[in-house]
């Protein structure tokens, strides 16, 4: 007697990717360690000669600078890295941010479909889920940022399948900004 057995994965969580998401973290912290550097020194508390000699407007300037970058970054980690956990028994996905740690619970219904895109990420282009709800994506599933992307991509193929859609730079903005890209 022959039996076989099918494996069925019920759940499945995202695995970061470490290029896409550890680049964010780093740049970041190289941001906010030059930014310190440069506050102790301007306060005279740390004498490093390798470091900018400013004066009072350029060190505003610089202040200024470094912060608003440091928040564009965080403000990008918070928007873009999320742990995607897709739960095909119960049909639910869960995007868990990663740094303010809230949750957003979807049901597979909640959705029209789902789409395969492509974003730019530098000079190269990263396969994407796109979730559709009323002709907008309203999330996103990067591979850029996941490096077990193509086992996320088969536990939803319980969600109907709208197609695949090489959009040019400006549909890859509405993405982006949620705003309507399928006619």
């Amino acid at each position: 007697m022959r039996v076989s057995f099918k494996v069925i994965v019920k759940m499945i969580k995202s695995r970061h990717n470490t290029f896409g998401c550890w680049l964010l973290f780093s740049v970041t912290a190289i941001f906010g360690l030059f930014l310190i550097s440069e506050i102790l020194k301007h306060y005279s508390v740390l004498k490093i000669n390798f470091l900018l000699s400013l004066d009072e407007k350029s060190f505003e300037f610089l202040m200024m600078f470094l912060s608003s970058f440091i928040f564009i970054y965080l403000y990008l980690i918070s928007t873009y890295m999320k742990t995607v956990i897709i739960d095909r028994e119960r049909k639910v996905i869960i995007f868990k941010n990663v740094v303010l740690r809230t949750s957003k619970v979807y049901l597979y219904s909640d959705f029209d479909g789902i789409i395969d895109t492509f974003l730019t990420h530098g000079s190269a282009k990263y396969r994407t889920i796109g979730f559709i709800n009323d002709k907008k994506v309203t999330r996103l599933i990067d591979s850029f940022f996941y490096s077990n992307f193509d086992k996320l991509r088969e536990s939803l193929e319980d969600i109907n399948f709208i197609g695949l859609h090489d959009f040019g730079q400006w549909k890859r903005l509405k993405i982006l900004f949620h705003s309507r890209v399928l006619d």
